[in-house]
């Protein structure tokens, strides 16, 4: 039995709501609206996990704004449909939010703090593709050279704006696979290329010998690769005098 009077955050009992079917409508609508008027209220700011750790060259205030408009709509659609009785829609919208949150949890351990940065607000540029992404592990992750990664990912989605049709349905998948002695990246876009020439020039640029980039798939309509970034030496250093 969920404890509406207990010392958790209204996201995190409406969150335990969803495991349980036959709980009350009314009651998840109270607590629906609870985290509603909680995430609009100063206390709502340290409820939002948007992963800001290490997002230095973003100010905090921006990411807060973006980051609470992004709650309110997800609130809205959870709202809408308990209104309409669709109590299993509601719910699959919480178990949702629950792996989007986990999943930016895990973005935010590995020690790539401007990669994960870059990740977490391009879904708030001007992009004219979605980005979604995986984190597989975050366990014992080591550092990369994130200044390079960065900004190698940072050419990659300008030349891949230019590349597709604006309002195309564009979809760029990143899995993120932390391995023994690296990082390996998996880019998979889905959509609409009308300038295949600009992606063909980006992929056969020199790469920097730090990483490693593997072509497995190029057409008008997909584009998979594989990008490999080793650990830095200095971390490998410090762990062979543990």
């Amino acid at each position: 039995m969920i404890d509406e009077k207990s010392s958790e955050t209204p996201w995190v009992l409406l969150q335990k709501a969803a495991f349980f079917p036959q709980m009350d409508i009314i009651r998840i609508k109270k607590l629906t609206h609870a985290y509603f008027f909680d995430i609009l209220s100063e206390n709502g700011y340290r409820t939002i996990n948007v992963g800001v750790q290490g997002m230095k060259d973003l100010d905090i205030v921006e990411v807060l704004r973006h980051s609470r408009h992004d709650w309110l709509n997800r609130l809205q659609l959870i709202k809408g449909n308990l209104d309409l009785n669709k109590i299993d829609r509601a719910k699959e919208i919480i178990d949702e939010i629950v792996i989007d949150t986990q999943q930016e949890s895990k973005l935010s351990n590995l020690q790539m703090p401007m990669f994960a940065s870059l990740l977490l607000k391009s879904n708030w540029d001007n992009h004219h593709f979605q980005l979604e992404f995986e984190v597989l592990s975050d366990t014992d992750s080591k550092k990369t050279d994130d200044h390079l990664l960065t900004n190698w990912t940072k050419s990659l989605f300008l030349s891949l704006n230019k590349a597709i049709e604006v309002f195309g349905e564009n979809h760029l998948s990143i899995t993120i696979d932390p391995q023994m002695d690296g990082a390996r990246f998996f880019f998979d876009f889905s959509g609409i290329i009308i300038k295949s020439e600009l992606i063909e020039q980006f992929l056969s640029q020199p790469q920097e010998s730090e990483l490693v980039l593997e072509v497995k798939e190029f057409s008008k309509n997909e584009l998979a690769f594989e990008v490999f970034m080793p650990f830095l030496k200095k971390d490998k250093d410090c762990d062979s005098h543990r």
